[in-house]
């Protein structure tokens, strides 16, 4: 069925009218159009000259209106769901027309515009399909394990079930890597060919077998590409379910469409089986998601117990806390939070106090004067603010009248709505209390938050290899300091007892830091839940989201705030936007959690290992990895000595 929008709603006609008419009346009546003979088709009282046999196009056309196109429909034209409203009045649609359909809707006076598809359009997609398919075909043959003659005959291969590595110069299987997750076995293969293009190029296609065994069945490879570039092809494949014995992969081939083949060796990653633990060794310590307030006494407690093994540095910069100065929008009876419906007549108040600190107890109205002044007068009362609202008051004499105001303005400064000229005439507001908009019980701490590392070791002079660990660079990820904190209280409560922790205290100096975004974490557990940045606000109270409604998307992604690779060098990943999710902040290391990591690594040059720890994706990234768009130009890579000392550490 086809269907025409139209004012909201669907016109809609079933089938093809008009499907009996002769071929010859067509072209005659064709041909008496032309010489301008028919005047209009509906004069006459034959079927309309819709739906006869012939070669389709889908061609635009000009109406002069709507009711033009709906006349179309009356008559049997198929037109598509597509309107355009034109600057001039006219609409543009979409027909499918015979040559003859569209020779009468242009004798109409609707002049035709550009062919969208057509019969050659057809042609072109089958012939892209069916090479598409041939592709994939030749692909999956030659990665089971058969072969291609030189005029492109698939032909049969024998089974392979020994032998090391082939390797083809065109395929380059970058890792083949088995593993065991929570939800079965897997295999994830990445392979290369030296023809892949962001568009096109060949298929690529892989199989596996198992150490003795022939090639299975292929599947074909996707191609990944960033940031307009090529990089490779890759594909994961679940083995089997959880909990049950499955196959063990030993070897995959990859195979492209020219046909290339490449085999690779399968790796277990990250092995199965962890160390052995000793008897009594001590775990689970956690029972449920834990505040950074709770996290930090804890790794507090521990190094009272464990004065020996363990100390506490408290890093140099404190962060901006769990706290805001209170804040209102005057705007009739809204929301003091909501965004205001006029702008023009709205005002914004700011206490001079954070809410802890009384800021919370700042109270104002917007009184009707009775009878009303010329302008609005204001009257202090302890913490209330009264504005008698004068004849006709705009937001802008009401802001002007609150900071000329000497009791007022110690307890408040007045804005005109994120930053509008405020000609519009003020509404009164009942008594209400400023707020900071913070939710946690108040046996949360407001106020500057001190982060600080618990530092692991026997030995702690710096004579060690130092490893420093952080969690929680973004708020909303609960599970993160749990694992800081649980890494801290198995190496010290295990110490004693087993030996392979015991090994790693000796030989290590460990350097914890359990929550690095203490400020956002908070405010994640108590305000909002999906906060990912720190709490400090840079939106303008000139624009509108530094207005109270756009709270919740304040902040600086804080893994986007270092000083390699950043935005403010040209590189990718983060925004300018001051309420975007990956905002980088006004400049590199802008903010005291991130100068508080640069501090640690500066000051304790033993450290050569890091690890950031995040609780999404399910993957390693080894970084920095910025690069530069277009052209995804990366930063320089680590020379070959220094990856393999890093891969060795993380074996």
């Amino acid at each position: 069925m086809n269907a025409w929008k139209h004012g909201g709603a669907r016109l809609t006609r079933s089938g093809r009218m008009g499907r009996t008419r002769l071929i010859a009346l067509a072209g005659l009546l064709g041909a008496a159009l032309i010489a301008g003979v028919v005047p209009g088709w509906s004069a006459m009282n034959v079927d309309p000259p819709f739906g006869g046999p012939g070669p389709e196009a889908l061609v635009e056309f000009n109406l002069p209106n709507r009711a033009a196109a709906d006349d179309l429909i009356a008559q049997g034209a198929d037109l598509a769901e597509y309107v355009r409203d034109e600057p001039d009045g006219t609409i543009t649609i979409n027909a499918f027309v015979t040559p003859a359909e569209r020779l009468f809707i242009e004798s109409l006076g609707y002049p035709a515009g550009r062919t969208v598809e057509d019969q050659s359009t057809y042609e072109a997609r089958m012939a892209e399909r069916q090479a598409a398919i041939d592709s994939e075909e030749r692909a999956h043959h030659v990665a089971e394990g058969g072969t291609v003659a030189a005029d492109g005959t698939l032909l049969p291969g024998s089974a392979q079930t020994a032998g090391a590595e082939a390797q083809s110069s065109e395929v380059t299987v970058m890792r083949a890597d088995y593993f065991t997750h929570r939800s079965g076995t897997f295999l994830s293969v990445e392979a290369r060919t030296s023809l892949g293009t962001p568009s096109g190029g060949p298929t690529m296609a892989m199989s596996w077998r198992e150490e003795s065994g022939a090639y299975g069945a292929a599947t074909t490879m996707s191609k990944f590409t960033d940031a307009g570039q090529y990089m490779y092809h890759r594909i994961l494949v679940r083995i089997g379910p959880a909990g049950a014995t499955s196959p063990v992969p030993f070897m995959v081939q990859v195979a492209s469409s020219t046909p290339a083949t490449s085999e690779k060796l399968v790796e277990e990653w990250v092995g199965r089986d962890l160390p052995p633990l000793a008897d009594g060794y001590m775990m689970e310590f956690w029972t449920h998601y834990a505040d950074p307030v709770e996290v930090y006494n804890r790794m507090d407690s521990l190094v009272a117990e464990f004065p020996t093994l363990a100390e506490t540095i408290n890093l140099p910069n404190q962060t901006e806390g769990y706290q805001r100065k209170s804040m209102a929008v005057m705007a009739g009876a809204i929301p003091i939070d909501a965004a205001a419906p006029d702008a023009s007549s709205a005002v914004l108040l700011i206490a001079t106090r954070y809410g802890q600190s009384g800021g919370n107890d700042t109270q104002a109205e917007f009184l009707p004067g009775v009878p009303p002044p010329p302008t609005p007068t204001v009257v202090v009362t302890g913490d209330k603010i009264t504005v008698n609202l004068g004849v006709g008051s705009t937001a802008a004499q009401v802001v002007a009248a609150i900071n000329a105001s000497p009791a007022a303005s110690a307890l408040v400064t007045a804005y005109t709505y994120a930053g509008n000229a405020g000609g519009g005439v003020v509404q009164p507001r009942a008594l209400v209390n400023l707020d900071d908009f913070l939710d946690a019980p108040v046996s949360i701490p407001r106020g500057p938050f001190q982060p600080r590392v618990i530092r692991i070791g026997a030995q702690r002079d710096g004579s060690k290899v130092g490893v420093f660990l952080f969690c929680q660079e973004h708020a909303r990820e609960w599970v993160t300091p749990l694992v800081c904190a649980e890494t801290a209280e198995r190496l010290l409560r295990n110490y004693a007892i087993d030996p392979v922790t015991q090994e790693l205290v000796d030989n290590l100096d460990i350097f914890i830091l359990p929550s690095y975004n203490p400020d956002g974490s908070l405010y994640s557990f108590y305000d909002f839940a999906s906060q990912r940045k720190n709490m400090t606000r840079y939106c303008l109270l000139t624009a509108s989201n530094g207005m109270p409604a756009s709270q919740n998307q304040w902040g600086v992604d804080l893994n986007r705030n270092l000083s390699v690779g950043s935005r403010f060098d040209g590189y990718s990943g983060a925004t300018s936007s001051c309420t975007g999710e990956t905002f980088s902040g006004p400049s590199e290391v802008s903010e005291p959690e991130t100068k508080n990591e640069q501090w640690l690594v500066d000051t304790y040059q033993n450290i050569k290992f890091s690890n950031n720890i995040h609780t999404y994706g399910g993957y390693f990234m080894w970084s920095p990895g910025a690069y530069v768009v277009p052209g995804r130009i990366t930063l320089p890579a680590p020379n070959i000595g220094i990856e393999a000392y890093f891969f060795a550490g993380a074996d």
